[in-house]
């Protein structure tokens, strides 16, 4: 076994391991609230690629969520937000099998995440602070983490989003 599938399992299993425990779960809230943020600023981008607008993001406590859109593809808006935050998964996962992939793949959501911050979280104290927390976490650990660790981070924050969505 090649160790990008080394990686990727060992991201599986401790994804699995978040669902099914108490304690993990709450350790790993914040990966809930990303993946609510991705979520949503999915519903937000296809809302603006359809004709339409949005007003603003907001990420709740328990880890849910609501993007106001007004306009745009109903369909497409509304499917928007699971196939996004997969498709966004995907992506993390693929391309971290390299560490210069899994750095870019970082930077890459960090940059949405960022722009999603700026464009529209607004008024909401969760979403602000754990989008700012995670746009921080994010930047430092494309900008320290190497090697394998920087490969696991991408894969397992890949996993996490699909699984999630």
């Amino acid at each position: 076994m090649r160790t990008e599938q080394k990686l990727l399992l060992a991201a599986g299993g401790l994804t699995a391991l978040t669902w099914v425990s108490d304690v993990l779960t709450l350790l790993f809230r914040p990966l809930v609230y990303l993946n609510t943020h991705l979520h949503e600023f999915s519903h937000v981008l296809a809302a603006y690629l359809t004709g339409g607008t949005a007003s603003f993001i907001h990420v709740y406590a328990n880890g849910s969520g609501v993007a106001l859109v007004q306009g745009g593809s109903a369909l497409a808006v509304a499917s928007s937000g699971y196939v996004g935050a997969a498709l966004l998964g995907g992506l993390l996962i693929v391309m971290s099998r390299t560490q210069q992939g899994a750095k870019r793949a970082i930077v890459l959501i960090a940059v949405v995440l960022g722009i999603s911050m700026l464009g529209f979280v607004r008024g909401d104290l969760v979403g602000i602070v754990s989008g700012l927390v995670l746009f921080v976490a994010l930047v430092l650990a494309a900008k320290f983490l190497k090697g394998r660790a920087l490969q696991f981070t991408g894969q397992f924050l890949g996993v996490q989003q699909c699984v999630t969505s």
